[in-house]
């Protein structure tokens, strides 16, 4: 499983307003591979520990390792961060990225 996560919300999908956050991974090839997609009314840390607790829950469903990710692919949005360190309990690394 990969040791780097990608998080973020977009504004642009969906014309009521509505932020849609997505969760994923990528592999050698730059290909996204997506964990998780949810429809939220905003973008705040609650709903992205849901969303990385949801993935630790599945994984242990399938009988799967669970995620150890080590670095986190995302905006500057405190509400990533936060919910990262929250639910995965320990030091990371961040790559921020962004549109210009």
């Amino acid at each position: 499983m990969s040791q780097h996560i990608h998080a973020d919300a977009t504004y642009k999908l969906i014309w009521q307003g509505f932020s849609v956050l997505i969760i994923g991974t990528t592999d050698f090839n730059k290909a996204l591979h997506p964990f998780d997609l949810a429809r939220c009314s905003n973008e705040k840390t609650t709903y992205f520990e849901f969303i990385f607790n949801s993935i630790q829950i599945g994984m242990q469903k399938i009988n799967k390792a669970l995620l150890k990710s080590t670095i986190l692919i995302s905006d500057a949005a405190n509400s990533i961060k936060n919910a990262f360190k929250n639910i995965f309990n320990y030091s990371y690394s961040q790559i921020m990225c962004g549109c210009i």
